[in-house]
């Protein structure tokens, strides 16, 4: 009986680790004729780990990996496939949109502000944040708000879309391991005319450039306000104020002596103590000296009166 328990799962177990394998297989072809078929590198990294896939799409830096995601669930993580777009610098403002797997992600960011678009097509889970909304509205126009909708709704897929005047990156994530050369250049096409849509012309570029420059001066008299008119200032100098007005009415002598009173009162009287002893102790002092001064001339007295009295004895003998 153990004998056949133990079969079972020796088969189950050789039967998922060759599923597996024919999946990465499958996998590595596809990705390499992706390689090919656009020019882009292809690297690999393992006999059981997937390759990398990077290089240039148009003007935008294109990567294509796998990755593990954290997940709440039970398996705690879970192996994704990622394709990633670098469409550069020259954008007005900074923000991210992206799925409601995001907003973790995103809540993280600096990008305090936020707005609803316009458009049919955006729906109350995703997720969008912006540093500067006036700059945000004169970049994401409906077009391009639209075309990012339509990666949003793609299947089991993760995507994030970050920029500011540094760098601009389309990320989108799918556990699917994309092992159909078909379907993957297909997904590759389709995102490759989004990014071409998110990407500013030069004429853009330079426009945006008098935004940013309209934001930073926004965001310095914010933070001059801030600091103007800090409520915590203010409180501080409520506090002052108070304090003020309580030393300003002292209790009168009529009423209980406070603790700083009682004190100086007790240091008065220790004072008014110490006065007659430091006398005492003076006039003991100045009488000891007296003393000390008549024994010496004693001495003297004496001698002078001993001295006739050996003179008188000389002239006897």
């Amino acid at each position: 009986m153990w004998i056949i328990i133990w079969a079972i799962f020796a088969f189950l177990m050789l039967g998922f680790a060759a599923w597996n394998m024919m999946i990465m297989f499958q996998q590595k072809d596809a990705w390499k004729k992706l390689s090919e078929k656009r020019n882009l590198n292809y690297e690999p990294t393992g006999f059981m780990t997937s390759p990398n896939v990077h290089g240039k799409l148009d003007k935008a830096l294109f990567s294509l990996f796998s990755g593990v995601q954290q997940t709440d669930d039970v398996r705690g993580q879970r192996f994704v496939t990622a394709l990633e777009f670098q469409m550069g610098k020259g954008l007005p403002t900074g923000g991210a949109l992206g799925t409601k797997q995001m907003k973790p992600f995103i809540d993280t960011l600096i990008f305090s502000e936020t707005y609803k678009p316009g458009i049919e097509e955006w729906k109350d889970d995703y997720v969008l944040r912006v540093r500067d909304e006036e700059g945000a509205q004169a970049y994401l126009t409906d077009e391009r708000l639209k075309a990012l909708c339509s990666v949003f709704k793609m299947t089991n897929a993760t995507v994030l879309f970050f920029f500011d005047e540094i760098e601009a990156v389309l990320r989108v994530e799918t556990s699917d391991p994309l092992r159909n050369a078909e379907k993957l250049d297909k997904i590759v096409a389709r995102l490759q005319d989004v990014v071409k849509t998110l990407t500013p012309s030069i004429e853009e570029k330079r426009r945006y450039q008098t935004l940013l420059r309209s934001e930073e001066k926004r965001q310095a008299e914010k933070e001059k306000k801030k600091l103007e008119y800090d409520p915590e200032l203010d409180e501080i100098d409520l506090e002052l104020e108070d304090d003020d007005a309580v030393k300003a009415e002292k209790p009168k002598s009529s009423e209980p002596l406070t603790l700083e009173e009682d004190s100086s009162t007790e240091i008065a009287a220790s004072a008014e103590k110490a006065v007659p002893k430091a006398q005492a102790d003076t006039a003991k002092k100045t009488a000891a000296k007296k003393t000390t001064a008549k024994k010496p001339a004693a001495k003297k007295t004496a001698t002078k009166k001993a001295a006739p009295k050996k003179a008188a004895a000389k002239k006897k003998s």
